[in-house]
């Protein structure tokens, strides 16, 4: 079974708001769950059902899938208390983003994947409600499930939950672009825990979750340099967005060259 046009159908929803991209959802929706159901299709059946706001249906399908992983029982444990999200796709199409604060290692957070625009939620840090925010949680002892951008921005939530956002990142010689980083800058959710690549003694921009299908159409795959442990044969033949072999890709702020990392489930 393949869930390419599902994938796509979500990210059009997810960046237009509009419509005709959650209609698209609802009919594929409609083609996949009629088929038996691997742990594969449950998973993708949960983001997809979560995509449109039908929360108490993503939440029952999540209990039937065996072996969560670490990523997966944090992610569900947020879908478990929300309610359904009934659109007005009025109101969605006119979000406003002039406020959001410019990160400097994540230019575009929204249309990236990093940051989430949904149903109101209240920001863990300054108790405000808000309908932009992250949902990767922070490295930190205790339970942090959802923090509005400018909390993460200004360094006040990684200050006040004494975390970082990043599990793991290469270090460069300037302090400051390693605090902004790691207090400052969103975490991405990934199979196995974030990874943050440098170049030209700096940090990268992350750019968006990939998999082959989105280096071929980039036409980088001559070019790309990856920090990963597979061989690049592997990776252009199992390497899908949203699949077990999960792409991250990365841009040089200065040189502009494109960095991959992936990980697998």
């Amino acid at each position: 079974m393949t869930y390419q046009s599902l994938i796509t159908a979500m990210k059009n929803f997810r960046s237009t708001q509009d419509r005709s991209s959650f209609d698209q959802v609802c009919l594929e929706i409609e083609h996949h769950k009629h088929n038996k159901m691997t742990r594969k299709d449950m998973v993708m059946l949960v983001d997809a059902y979560a995509c449109i706001g039908k929360y108490a249906l993503a939440s029952s399908l999540c209990e039937m899938i065996p072996n969560k992983s670490k990523k997966e029982f944090k992610k569900y444990q947020t879908i478990k208390n929300k309610p359904d999200l009934h659109f007005t796709f009025v109101e969605l199409s006119q979000m406003d983003t002039s406020q959001l604060p410019t990160f400097t290692y994540c230019p575009n957070p929204l249309e990236s994947g990093i940051l989430s625009f949904g149903a109101p939620e209240v920001c863990d840090c300054c108790g405000e409600v808000v309908t932009i925010y992250s949902e990767a949680g922070l490295y930190c002892m205790e339970e942090v499930h959802l923090l509005c951008p400018h909390c993460i921005h200004s360094g006040k939530a990684a200050k006040k939950f004494n975390g970082t956002f990043q599990q793991m990142h290469e270090f460069v010689s300037k302090p400051h672009a390693n605090y902004e980083l790691s207090c400052c800058t969103p975490g991405y959710i990934s199979w196995q825990g974030e990874y943050w690549p440098a170049h030209c003694d700096d940090h990268c921009a992350f750019i968006g979750f990939v998999g082959a299908n989105e280096l071929d159409d980039l036409g980088i795959w001559d070019t790309v340099e990856h920090t990963t442990a597979y061989d690049i044969n592997v990776l252009q033949e199992y390497m899908r967005d949203g699949g077990d072999l999960q792409g991250y890709l990365f841009q040089c702020l200065h040189c502009k060259t494109y960095v991959l990392y992936a990980d697998a489930s």
